[in-house]
């Protein structure tokens, strides 16, 4: 057995599965949101059509090493002029969950946020057999803040951090 070819594709697989999450205290005040993730967020910034128009996102995203099929998220983006989507709060709301519906690929289990922490919504939707995204929304000042998370256990101790965390000012 060739030992120099064996052993640097074993350490990488050790040093990967040896890696801790560290929480991450995220504080976005230009953004006017905050939410600790398992690790350090990248930062980018995307455009996307939407059913209110194009929205350029500001997105933070974490995912953890070796591990693509988890994903932490907040996007942050302002609704374009106009009532295109929705003239009142609950119809801007009710369209973004349309949106994230047919993105995610079927119906959401919504639950409205109480009035301290909204105007939003909570949702959960499986995705797969190991696969579970559930997110926030939130929608003030004409701005929509969106914490997602993919994980591979409803029950994720990082799940329950990160989105009992996210808040908007």
């Amino acid at each position: 057995m060739n030992l120099r070819k064996v052993l640097p594709p074993v350490c990488a697989v050790l040093v990967l599965g040896c890696v801790r999450d560290k929480p991450y205290a995220f504080d976005q005040p230009n953004l006017q949101v905050r939410a600790t993730f398992p690790g350090e967020p990248r930062q980018a910034q995307y455009p996307e059509d939407t059913p209110f128009g194009p929205i350029l996102w500001y997105s933070f995203a974490y995912t953890p090493p070796g591990r693509m099929d988890l994903n932490y998220r907040v996007d942050v983006g302002n609704l374009p002029p106009g009532t295109r989507g929705g003239d009142t709060t609950p119809a801007a709301l009710a369209t973004f969950q349309g949106f994230l519906a047919k993105r995610l690929g079927g119906t959401l289990e919504r639950t409205d946020l109480p009035p301290a922490r909204g105007p939003g919504f909570s949702y959960r939707i499986r995705t797969g057999a190991k696969s579970w995204v559930e997110g926030i929304v939130v929608l003030k000042r004409g701005r929509l803040h969106h914490a997602q998370a993919t994980v591979d256990r409803a029950d994720d101790p990082n799940l329950t951090t990160f989105l009992g965390s996210f808040a908007v000012d």
